[in-house]
């Protein structure tokens, strides 16, 4: 799970947070050494965790997420599992209160179809924000606006934008043995996009690159539609979906967004390859994990698809599912690469509700770097290796077999770009980065 709307909590805004982590008077803890209780094979798995935060951007956060899963003999590593996030945020603003984020989604998983060999994946998403992020494109971009940017006083608005955006998504896997599967997958999204008056994207908005063409593409109040159509493939060896402890994850993938009737006059597409591993050094106890990934778009991609990354589902490059520490939407780029070291450790398991919850915490490493295009232009990108950077860790619990909460605090010089008192990034979500 990954809600835009918990990706981006900044300590100096941080109201309140609250995560269902129960106290431990009381509960079943197996002594150390002695064999986990076995769960039993025919049972279902639900789990409801409340979302309460709140900062001086997005206001009183509140809703909850909730998954639901059926375990049965005979299907790997369950018959189906649902999950469910309803967000939204609440904060005074110039005419009253107003409801500064929603975020609301639904996604089921089919593992284990037409006896193991497909596994579907149907999801629907809406999504709204009124600060949406845009510094600019290129790796060199800058918070605020240049001296020959602005028309009158900046604003707390000025990297900022509304954007609105539901989509419904249904991917495929096609079980071919040996842990190689075929992917396919298709995408249906409308976004809405209306920029502050004097804001960053208004001015680029208006702009033109040398040859006269649109600077950026995207902005547009009315709306823009695009379909997708993915393909890919990938190798599998982990152990475990939620918590691998080793193996490793490969994938590789390209789509493409043609124009069409569902509003959008530019075509555009992407290619993205992921390799992740997994290596147990304690087993039970401490594992490493590392991914690498780059990301490469090609044709007019729209200004929004610039800052995201992912062929089969869109991920912001920046946030709590890509480079940790600066602020989501903080680069923009048509190619990116990432880099994220983790070393994971589980340290206390229980029995609760019939079901094995586990405690433990994750030290991390994050580095990535964008380019606005395929010609290396030092003014949008910079010179030299550019890397930025983000360190830190957090807890993580893991309730049945199926649901992982952590939770990240993370240094990064970008992070006060935010206008945070202290470069740090704290990002509440559901599931492992990777």
């Amino acid at each position: 799970m990954s809600p835009a709307c918990c990706r981006d909590l900044r300590p100096d805004r941080l109201a309140a947070q609250s995560l269902l982590i129960l106290a431990l008077t009381g509960l079943q803890s197996p002594s150390r050494g002695a064999a986990p209780e076995p769960l039993d094979p025919n049972r279902v798995e639900p789990t409801i965790v409340p979302a309460i935060a709140g900062s001086s951007d997005i206001g009183f956060l509140f809703g909850a997420m909730a998954t639901l899963a059926q375990f049965e003999p005979g299907y790997d590593p369950y018959r189906w599992r649902g999950e469910t996030v309803l967000v939204t945020a609440v904060k005074d603003g110039p005419e009253g209160a107003e409801l500064t984020m929603q975020v609301y989604y639904l996604r089921f998983n089919f593992p284990d179809l037409i006896g193991g060999r497909l596994r579907l994946t149907p999801e629907v998403f809406f999504t709204r924000r009124i600060n949406s992020g845009y510094y600019g494109l290129g790796n060199a971009s800058q918070p605020g606006l240049a001296q020959a940017e602005r028309t009158g006083p900046e604003t707390g608005r000025v990297n900022q934008y509304i954007s609105t955006s539901p989509m419904a998504l249904l991917n495929g896997q096609i079980n071919l043995g040996y842990g190689l599967s075929a992917l396919v997958g298709g995408m249906l999204r409308a976004s809405f996009i209306e920029p502050y008056a004097g804001s960053k994207l208004a001015v680029d908005a208006g702009a033109t690159d040398e040859a006269g063409a649109p600077f950026i593409r995207g902005v547009d109040p009315d709306g823009q539609g695009h379909g997708r159509l993915a393909a890919g493939g990938q190798f599998d060896s982990r152990d475990h979906e939620t918590a691998p402890q080793e193996g490793m994850f490969h994938s590789i993938g390209a789509y493409l967004s043609p124009p069409g009737p569902l509003g959008s006059e530019h075509w555009f597409g992407g290619v993205t390859a992921d390799a992740r591993f997994f290596v147990p050094l304690l087993r039970d106890h401490l594992v490493v994990a590392l991914r690498v990934l780059g990301d490469m778009q090609f044709g007019e991609p729209p200004f929004y698809q610039l800052g995201q990354y992912g062929v089969f589902k869109d991920r912001s490059f920046t946030g709590s599912r890509g480079l940790r520490g600066p602020p989501q939407g903080r680069y923009h780029g048509l190619v990116k690469v990432l880099g994220n070291l983790e070393l994971r450790s589980m340290f206390l398991s229980f029995m609760l509700f019939e079901q094995r919850w586990r405690l433990g915490a994750t030290a991390l490493a994050d580095t990535g770097r964008v380019w606005a295009g395929y010609r290396i232009d030092p003014q949008l990108d910079g010179t030299g290796l550019g890397l930025k950077v983000g360190v830190g860790g957090g807890p993580r619990l893991q309730i049945g077999e199926t649901v992982m909460i952590r939770v990240d605090v993370v240094y990064s010089p970008d992070s006060a770009d935010g206008h945070d008192e202290l470069p740090v990034g704290i990002y509440w979500d559901m599931g492992e980065l990777f």
